[in-house]
């Protein structure tokens, strides 16, 4: 009996440990926007280059898709709607993380993107998605 309730209680802490990793995502919301980046960024490890992406977070993932890379954006511009369209598609997936941060008290009315500079690098540090009630960081 003695070692089933020890078993219980390292069961609850080892759960507490683990949420407390991450936020409350069971009140959050799927969203999904488009973010530009002028420059090339770094979110986490991976790079992403200069373009327009399309953002989702699904509560556990946030993805980033291409869209449009920045060197193409000018011949992109030039076509009719139904031509950009079948160009740009659903984008390419360049990055899936985990989506973590801390809950915000209401949802945000537009997306930001927070920036810094380190080591003569631009890197994304948070994320705030139009639409989620969550601080996204990397």
């Amino acid at each position: 009996m003695r070692k089933f309730i020890l078993a219980g209680i390292a069961l609850v802490l080892t759960t507490g440990i683990a949420a407390a990793q991450t936020h409350q995502n069971t009140k959050e919301t799927t969203v999904k926007d488009t973010v530009i980046f002028a420059t090339d960024v770094k979110v986490g490890t991976t790079l992403l280059k200069a373009g327009e992406y399309r953002v989702e977070c699904d509560r556990d993932m946030i993805k980033f898709f291409l869209l449009v890379d920045a060197k193409d954006k000018d011949r992109i511009a030039q076509m009719t709607p139904v031509e950009q369209s079948i160009q740009i598609g659903s984008g390419k997936k360049v990055l899936e993380a985990p989506c973590k941060g801390k809950e915000l008290s209401e949802v945000r009315k537009a997306t930001q993107a927070v920036v810094s500079q380190k080591n003569g690098q631009f890197v994304l540090d948070m994320l705030y998605l139009r639409g989620s009630n969550v601080e996204h960081v990397f």
